[in-house]
């Protein structure tokens, strides 16, 4: 099993549920650079990804949504389609900022988005 991100509280959480997973933080894995994402991991061959990795500077965002896109979206969607053609499970995280946020009801993955901001989108 593959985790990306491991210097954060996710990944730093896996490594105490995985210890014997291999590990790979942005000095090896940098998904601001999507486009070297699949060579990466056709080297690697893992059998499932794990992504724990996200761009989380909220505010930061706003200034500099390209980087937040390139990271949160682009980048998942590329180790998401490397996944599937290789037939191995892929599991990331979101946030409910991808949410409006005036529901009354807990959200669910089905739930309709509607971000209120560049990091929701």
């Amino acid at each position: 099993m593959l985790i990306v991100g491991t210097s954060g509280q996710l990944g730093t959480a896996y490594r105490a549920l995985l210890p014997d997973a291999r590990y790979i933080d942005v000095d090896e894995f940098d998904l601001s650079r999507p486009g070297d994402l699949p060579a990466i991991l056709d080297t690697l061959a893992p059998d499932g990804i794990i992504n724990c990795a996200a761009y989380t500077a909220v505010d930061r965002a706003e200034e500099d949504e390209t980087l937040a896109t390139l990271i949160n979206g682009e980048s998942v969607g590329v180790m998401a389609g490397w996944a599937g053609a290789a037939g191995v499970p892929f599991v990331t995280y979101s946030t409910d900022y991808v949410f409006p946020g005036d529901g009354s009801e807990p959200y669910v993955e089905s739930s309709p988005t509607d971000p209120v901001n560049a990091y929701g989108r």
